[in-house]
């Protein structure tokens, strides 16, 4: 699973475990999915401010066993030192 998948470091991410024979499955968590026709790859939409859409998320994911490994490639853009 990694969240924030759509940005640079996520989608590449995505991109080395979609390549990677030992993996069976990708959740690719984003605001903006991206759809990578590649087999292992499942984008989902997520908005981590809302609590629904995360439960959603987790549910998806849930539905295909447990999780092996979390990858969170989120950040917060910002303007100076105020947040």
């Amino acid at each position: 699973m990694i969240v924030g998948s759509s940005g640079g470091i996520g989608s590449a991410f995505t991109v080395a475990l979609a390549a990677d024979e030992r993996v069976g499955k990708v959740f690719a968590l984003s605001r903006s999915p991206i759809e990578t026709g590649t087999r292992p790859v499942t984008p989902l939409r997520i908005n981590i401010a809302d609590e629904v859409s995360v439960a959603g998320a987790a549910a998806r994911c849930a539905e295909n066993g447990p999780i092996d490994l979390v990858i969170v490639a989120t950040g917060i853009l910002h303007k100076g030192k105020d947040l």
